[in-house]
């Protein structure tokens, strides 16, 4: 969990377990968690090649997730537009790039409306992100992109369904005016005029995290604590039961890499 926008926490799958976490479990996070300011899905993909003209490049990262995934890094756009929540709703073949990709695929130039590849997937590049730089373990930032996590799940990393544990709730009734009370519409009902080969995405799909920030850095307990308790009660986790995710901050991060405990 993060103390700040700058630091996000993520909620990941526990090793070994048959529980995925789901969209819905981020849903259920925005909407009944009165300490957490944000939270987004993610759905990662790797030795993926991106193509453009005759130029093959693998990005570090592609990152499948919300408009709240910029929110909680802190991170902006240079040029062109944000992704959306209808982008999200609608599967779009969409994309957000790095500097890096700028440098190395389309030569320093502006790739704004460019259509690129990832694997044998057309994506339209919308807007192109600040300069990050290298991350605390000195890997470029800027080798990324990123575009819904809808999409890249339907059409990149295949869908990841299942039913070992039900996790449908009732809705919360714990007031929050943090984040809007409807959430992310991430099942919206189909739409006569979407394109005619969109797919449906099925409830329950998996998703691999969900990154969450919290309202300071003086409720970062707080949310954690609100995380676990509403993730172990969604999917009806024994008393005596192991959690079947992780939870990691950016202390845990900042230990892992100093080689402490």
């Amino acid at each position: 969990m993060p103390g700040a926008p700058r630091q996000p926490g993520r909620v990941s799958q526990a090793q070994g377990s048959a529980m995925s976490l789901t969209p819905e479990d981020c849903s259920a996070i925005i909407r009944e968690c009165p300490n957490v300011a944000y939270a987004t899905p993610i759905v990662s993909s790797s030795s993926l090649q991106l193509i453009y003209g005759n130029t093959n490049w693998i990005p570090r990262s592609i990152v499948g997730s919300t408009p709240d995934y910029l929110t909680i890094r802190n991170w902006n756009v240079s040029e062109g537009r944000t992704l959306t929540e209808r982008d999200v709703e609608n599967r779009s073949r969409v994309c957000l790039v790095g500097q890096t990709i700028v440098r190395e695929v389309f030569n320093g130039e502006s790739p704004i409306d460019s259509i690129i590849r990832l694997g044998s997937v057309s994506f339209t590049v919308v807007g192109v992100l600040e300069k990050k730089g290298a991350n605390m373990m000195g890997m470029d930032e800027d080798d990324i992109v990123i575009a819904p996590w809808t999409t890249i799940r339907l059409r990149i990393t295949g869908l990841k369904t299942g039913t070992a544990t039900d996790t449908t709730s009732t809705p919360s009734t714990s007031p929050s005016d943090l984040y809007p009370a409807e959430g992310v519409a991430f099942y919206p009902e189909q739409d006569e005029n979407l394109e005619t080969d969109t797919l449906l995405m099925p409830r329950f799909t998996h998703v691999d995290q969900i990154m969450v920030s919290a309202v300071s850095p003086s409720l970062i307990n707080q949310a954690e604590t609100e995380v676990e308790q509403l993730l172990r009660e969604r999917h009806h986790l024994a008393e005596d039961a192991e959690n079947d995710f992780r939870i990691r901050n950016p202390e845990e991060l900042g230990k892992m890499l100093s080689g402490t405990s």
